[in-house]
């Protein structure tokens, strides 16, 4: 039996052989070769010219070729032959190189075919693979819809929960809550019962759930109770601080401070759910304080009149001295002179002296009077004046804070002030009837108008009003002591 791999070599050279040289003609070893190159191959088929070849010698003369045949005498056609065995016997080398490995291309072959193999299988397995990854990726979309679903869920039923225990912890009242309402004594620890007493009311009457809710309504005779039992304890609590503010020579800004201003939000819970009582407690506050401060704005303005420096009458003023042009002349001019005092007629009254250091005092504090009495001084009007408006603004700016603080309503200021206004505006209007210095209404009026805008400055309602009056009542009676 023939070998099969020399069999195998021989069926490929010769399937090589017909795919190097198909369509050829091949002339084996012991055969006559038939020339295949002529002189028209190298010539051409075309006319040429022969003036041109002594051109064409000149030019190859160097050429290996053309000089071998010029030097050994070598004709084309035997030379080309020559070319044409050569080139043949190369490619019988190769074949025969080919050949001889052709073991060697038989077991590249079974090679090759063994790992085409071995790729089908890694390609079977990776066709397995990527299918497992489609079912994994399957899975993995489906637990992420799954996930987002218990997200969802979670979200909800926290939001839920969180409804739930709003809505139960704001409709249920502990034993704790309902026993220190009841009896525990009014203190600031009882305003943590209060605080949540109002947290339930406030969610029973607006949530809108808690509204139409049986709960609600099983709840709200328990709290309605509770709100009734600490509306009464809480005003007696600060109808007793209130009141404190009654006693003779209390200190009004010491107990504002200390006692009511910590206990504000006993004023703010009798005003969400007890507005009777919370009138009830402002009206008695305005009434106490009015009174307070009419008092004594009203010793203060006698203690300051009993130290008043005599005034101008109206036999004092300008027409009523020497007569002529000269005597008038000179009594204007006198009232800028600086000697005031150095004559001991009411002339000095209308001196200007050192009365304009006045207007340089307006930032200090108010005159004690009965220090001042002690010490035997006099002061004219316009200083009256000054110490009296400076204390009713620094008493109003006082006030009107703590007020807002304590009730966080503008008009408990109003209706708290308006008596003391009128007590010194009455007073004012009192006064300016017998004054005819002209110095000291000229000097209040320039008060005044630094009043104005200090007061401006720091908003307290009601007395602007009260200033801009006061201007109307010193510009008149300045006019009518300048016509006479």
């Amino acid at each position: 039996m023939a070998n099969p791999g020399l069999q195998y070599a021989a069926t490929l050279r010769q399937s090589l052989i017909q795919d190097l040289f198909q369509g050829d003609e091949h002339v084996l070893e012991g055969q006559e070769v038939e020339p295949s190159v002529t002189v028209e191959d190298i010539v051409g088929q075309d006319e040429f010219s022969l003036q041109d070849v002594d051109k064409d010698l000149e030019a190859f003369q160097d050429h290996e070729l053309f000089r071998g045949i010029m030097e050994h005498g070598r004709v084309l056609k035997e030379y080309a032959q020559d070319v044409d065995d050569k080139l043949r016997q190369t490619e019988l080398d190769s074949l025969q190189d080919y050949i001889a490995e052709s073991d060697s291309m038989v077991a590249l072959h079974d090679q090759i075919k063994s790992c085409d193999a071995i790729l089908a299988g890694m390609e079977g397995l990776l066709g397995k693979f990527q299918s497992d990854l489609g079912k994994v990726s399957e899975e993995i979309r489906q637990l992420q819809v799954q996930s987002q679903m218990m997200s969802t869920k979670l979200k909800n039923r926290r939001a839920a929960e969180q409804k739930l225990g709003t809505f139960i912890e704001n409709l249920s009242v502990s034993e704790t809550m309902v026993n220190s309402i009841l009896e525990a004594e009014v203190n600031e620890d009882y305003l943590m019962y209060l605080m949540e007493l109002d947290k339930k009311l406030k969610y029973a009457h607006e949530d809108e759930v808690a509204a139409g809710s049986q709960a609600k309504r099983d709840l709200e005779p328990a709290l309605e109770k509770l709100r009734v039992k600490a509306l009464v304890k809480v005003r007696d609590f600060v109808l007793q601080k209130v009141y404190m503010l009654k006693r003779p020579k209390t200190n009004v800004q010491i107990i504002q401070q200390s006692s009511l201003l910590k206990n504000r939000y006993f004023v703010s819970f009798l005003r969400k759910h007890g507005q009777e009582i919370y009138l009830e407690i402002r009206a008695e506050y305005v009434a106490i304080m009015s009174k307070i401060y009419a008092t004594h704005f009203r010793t203060y303005l006698g203690a300051m009149e009993k130290m008043q420096a005599a005034l101008a009458t109206q036999a004092d003023t300008l027409g009523g001295g020497d007569s002529g042009a000269g005597g008038a002349a000179a009594n204007v001019l006198s009232l800028f002179k600086k000697d005031a005092g150095a004559r001991p007629t009411t002339e000095a009254v209308f001196e200007l002296g050192e009365r304009g250091a006045v207007l340089d005092q307006l930032g200090r504090e108010a005159i004690i009077p009965h220090m001042a009495e002690y010490e035997g001084k006099k002061f004219p009007y316009e200083i009256i004046f000054r110490n009296v408006h400076k204390l009713l603004v620094d008493t109003a700016s006082s006030e009107y804070t703590f007020v807002m603080d304590f009730f966080g309503d503008e008009l408990v200021f109003k209706e708290l002030f308006a008596p003391i206004v009128q007590v010194v505006e009455g007073d004012l209007a009192a006064a300016l009837q017998d004054n005819w210095d002209l110095i000291s209404v000229m000097l209040m009026m320039r008060i005044n108008h630094e009043h104005r805008k200090l007061v401006g400055k720091q908003y307290v309602p009601g007395l602007d009003e009260y200033l801009d009056r006061v201007h109307m009542l010193l510009w008149p009676r300045f006019k009518i002591i300048f016509d006479n």
